[in-house]
């Protein structure tokens, strides 16, 4: 099956905004009356590019309740991968694990 891939740009920048969001937080609780101001969560970027595996590969997926339905899909020696919401291979991949 083709599709497209999303892989995480800013992994760094989000790992440091929630352990920066986490201290100050936890700072927040033990300083009562001189309080930080928290950032903002800091938003992923993800870039895309065409992917192409076996069907038969897949463990398990799930789609993801956002606005863009992204498919996290468990690969067989390959690990979790982040794909584009595409309908055929949604269909594709309910019909093998769900049956008919």
């Amino acid at each position: 099956m083709r599709t497209n891939i999303k892989w995480l740009m800013n992994a760094n920048e989000i790992e440091e905004n929630k352990t920066l969001r986490n201290n100050i937080l936890f700072y927040n609780a033990q300083n009562p009356y001189s309080q930080l101001e928290v950032p903002v969560r800091a938003e992923p970027i993800y870039e895309t590019t065409s992917y192409s595996f076996k069907v038969a590969n897949v463990i398990d997926y799930i789609i993801e309740p956002t606005k863009d339905k992204d498919l996290i899909v468990n690969l067989s020696g390959r690990g979790e991968k982040r794909f584009e919401w595409e309908p055929n291979l949604v269909n594709k991949l309910e019909l093998i694990f769900n049956g008919e």
